[in-house]
């Protein structure tokens, strides 16, 4: 038996536009913030912070503007803990 169907749009499928302002950081500025994270403090710290992080994510003009919540937001994506003694070289 054949059946005939109607034709169906699939548009509906399509990844919608988010609500909200699209990120400012793409993959490099990422990778980046990471390698910062992974490296030694700066003299006179033991380790980052993350407040000491976004200052210096700005200061070495890896994006326009970026606050601690954000830098923390990033790395959670990576096994980085601040907690750890590991972090930083």
């Amino acid at each position: 038996m054949i059946t005939k169907y109607k034709s169906v749009d699939f548009d509906c499928l399509l990844d919608k536009k988010q609500p909200g302002h699209p990120s400012k950081i793409d993959g490099v500025q990422s990778a980046k913030i990471t390698a910062l994270a992974c490296s030694k403090a700066p003299d006179g710290y033991a380790k980052w912070s993350l407040r000491l992080l976004a200052e210096k994510i700005v200061e070495l003009n890896y994006c326009e503007s970026i606050s601690h919540e954000w830098t923390n937001k990033i790395l959670k994506k990576t096994t980085l803990k601040f907690t750890s003694k590991s972090v930083g070289v």
